[in-house]
């Protein structure tokens, strides 16, 4: 025999006695593992079966010289000292006679498997009394993994079950019939329903007989009850009074739903009440459904549907009053009061929803009132829990939607009205959601732009403007009602188009804000003519250089905001024989010589430096932070050659030149006009000293 098939542990010479008997076909027929321990020295004496196997150890593994160091190899340590104690008893049990001690004997313990895992199994106790070894304790292993752990999660479901009966107005049991009505688990209520206590109710009078409460009259009504509950399987309720434990009669109620067989034992579970706390509860509920802003029915249905109950919520919304419905009986028409044209479809939704097992949605319909006005109803429908007598039952919540029904209707109208205006404007119409950030744009943005809209609205805002748009946002939020921005949208081709935006906060119903309306208008060539009328005002418009107007006023900004220790110079410039030019030439070769002079002094100076034509032929250049007089004599001397290099008129005498005036900052003054005077006194030194030159303003004295 092969090792896969020997029996594991098994010492010495007595391997081969018993290698084809009995013991060992069984150990290779059962499905789990069987364990032969010596009642005297406590010993594995053999081991084997598919259980060590599932534990992922190899037979060699199990059989060890000192056997009983096997057991502790494979016991979670947690588990190894009832297990020993459980060898101990079934040993002292042997020694004692007490055989049938053993054979109904059985433990549950964990075996770490070789992989670090544990393996849950169940070991049922037998006594070999004929083995090579003598007389010894028969371990029968079985995987019991999967029963402990649903045990505990049974075990965990059973106690918040109880938990939650414990919370039921009431008693909660289960009874054995077949068993004389035996209380097989019952809820603290349902003690305290007979005033016994659990222990109390195993012994006389009660002996654990659950009818053994009910007063001797009443008994022939209950058991009808079980015996109807058993032949149809269906709900049942009964009213019977039992003697408690002080001798007092009190009145319950009992339902039952359902009978469960198990072989041969017929099992009920019950809920006991006792019947002052349910009328109690009966008056509790009304005057509950009674202060609910709505109706509440209890409605059966048939060939039509029937009220069994109604608040007074319910009245006052019909117009009815309760004592018109008693000329039908107790079942009350409801569809009488549906209107006409909602009652087939209420009746076919009613009986749809009470034939199937599906959920029933809310139903909205119209009422006709008693004073013959429409009011629209929502219905919100369930079952009404039971058996037979039950299955054609609903109860429902009416609440009156009459004015949210015309408040829809008049959104719609609303939104119809914005969909036309959206679409028939020239301008783009917005909403935008504040908390989600989703916007919507009427269907002409797209046509306006040339590009889809955008999903968020700052998705094509010009990264430079979207502070504007936070500002606005904010100032939305903090309370304004109404903002007005102009921002940049980003188009095709890194093209930016100009927009103007009023934007106007919704607020709904709870003063929230909720969404905001907006226009947008496109002023992009508004912007761009706008632009150049300023460029027109503020720059010359035969050379675009800057204006009289514009230079002060950049000069001025450069001194007002310059260092203490920076120093700069305003050269005031003038044509010579300008006027020789016009003459000879004629005005459009003296503009051409204009916008030539404005185009190099452009080139000459710096972006921190200042060009511009004052009048005439009269321009000025200002330079920012010069560090010497010398430097400053330099540029006014670059100027003056270049001009007379870059101005030929062929063989026609004179020639164009430029006389300069030189004046300081902080020295020769400290505002635009200071500077121009000196400047010009400067200017007349190099007229008078024969032109074509450059003068620095001397002070008097």
């Amino acid at each position: 025999m092969d090792e896969h098939h020997s029996i594991s542990g098994f010492p010495g010479g007595l391997e081969k006695k018993y290698a084809g008997g009995i013991l060992d076909s069984i150990m290779d027929m059962v499905p789990g593992g069987l364990v032969g321990i010596s009642f005297e020295s406590r010993d594995i004496l053999f081991a084997g079966g598919c259980i060590f196997d599932m534990a992922g150890y190899g037979r060699e593994e199990i059989q060890v010289s000192c056997h009983h160091r096997c057991l502790d190899m494979i016991v979670f340590p947690q588990d190894r000292e009832c297990v020993k104690a459980f060898i101990t008893a079934q040993s002292n049990a042997s020694m004692s006679g007490q055989a049938k001690a053993i054979s109904e004997t059985e433990l549950g313990f964990r075996i770490m498997k070789r992989d670090g895992g544990l393996m849950w199994v169940r070991a049922f106790a037998g006594r070999l009394p004929d083995s090579p070894w003598g007389s010894c304790l028969l371990l029968y292993l079985l995987d019991d993994t999967q029963r402990m752990e649903a045990a505990w999660d049974a075990e965990g479901m059973r106690r918040k079950m109880g938990n939650l009966m414990n919370t039921i107005p009431g008693g909660v049991a289960r009874l054995c019939l077949s068993d004389n009505n035996r209380i097989v688990m019952a809820t603290d209520r349902y003690y305290a329903l007979t005033g016994y206590s659990r222990e109390e109710c195993g012994q006389a009078p009660i002996y654990g007989n659950a009818l053994n409460f009910v007063l001797e009259e009443d008994l022939p009504k209950v058991n009808a009850a079980i015996d109807k509950l058993i032949r149809n399987n269906s709900a049942v309720s009964v009213d019977y009074r039992i003697r408690m434990k002080n001798g007092d009669v009190s009145q319950n109620t009992a339902y039952c739903s359902k009978v469960e067989q198990a072989g041969d034992q017929i099992y009920i579970d019950i809920i006991v009440l006792d019947s002052t706390l349910l009328e109690r509860s009966e008056r509790r509920l009304a005057a509950l459904t009674n202060s609910i802003p709505g109706g509440v029915v209890r409605l059966h249905v048939d060939d039509d549907i029937y009220i069994d109950y109604a608040n007074e919520g319910f009245y006052r919304l019909a117009g009815y009053p309760e004592d018109e419905f008693n000329g039908e009986g107790i079942h009350r028409r409801y569809t009488r009061i549906i209107l006409p044209e909602d009652r087939e479809m209420v009746l076919d939704r009613v009986k749809s929803f009470v034939a199937s097992r599906r959920d029933c949605p809310s139903l909205d319909y119209r009422i006709l009132t008693k004073a013959g006005k429409v009011r629209w109803m929502r219905a919100s429908a369930a079952r009404v829990p039971g058996g037979l007598e039950e299955k054609n039952s609903v109860q429902c919540v009416l609440i009156d939607i009459t004015e949210s029904r015309r408040a829809e209707e008049e959104s719609l109208i609303n939104a119809e009205r914005y969909r036309i205006i959206a679409e028939q404007a020239q301008d783009i119409i917005f909403t935008w959601n504040l908390g989600d950030g989703s916007v919507h744009f009427s269907p002409v943005f797209e046509s306006k732009f040339g590009f889809p809209p955008p999903a968020q609205i700052y998705d094509r805002v010009f990264e430079e403007d979207r502070p504007i748009v936070d500002e606005a946002v904010s100032r939305l939020k903090a309370g304004e009602s109404y903002v007005v921005i102009e921002y940049r949208f980003r188009a095709g081709q890194g093209r930016l188009i100009w927009c103007r935006t009023r934007m106007t906060v919704i607020h709904g119903s709870d003063k929230r804000q909720k969404q905001v309306v907006g226009i947008i208008i496109d002023i992009d060539e508004d912007k761009r003519a706008a632009a150049q009328m300023q460029k027109r005002a503020e720059t010359d418009a035969l050379t675009g250089l800057p204006n009289r107007g514009t230079v002060q006023q950049l000069v001025e900004s450069h001194l007002k905001h310059c260092g203490p220790d920076q120093n700069h110079a305003f050269l005031l410039i003038d044509i010579d024989n300008f006027k020789w030019v016009n003459d000879t030439f004629g005005h459009q070769r003296g503009d051409e010589v204009l916008s030539d002079a404005s185009a190099l002094l452009r080139e000459q100076v710096r972006p921190c430096d200042v060009a511009g034509r004052l009048g005439g032929d009269e321009f000025v250049v200002f330079v920012d932070d010069v560090p010497s007089v010398e430097q400053v004599m330099e540029i006014a001397a670059r100027l003056g050659e270049l001009f007379n290099h870059s101005f030929s008129f062929g063989k026609d005498p004179g020639s164009v030149s430029i006389s300069i005036g030189i004046a300081l900052s902080p020295a020769h003054g400290t505002t635009f006009d200071e500077l121009y005077r000196n400047a010009d006194k400067a200017l007349y030194e190099s007229k008078n000293h024969g032109r074509n030159r450059y003068s620095i303003y001397s002070p008097p004295g």
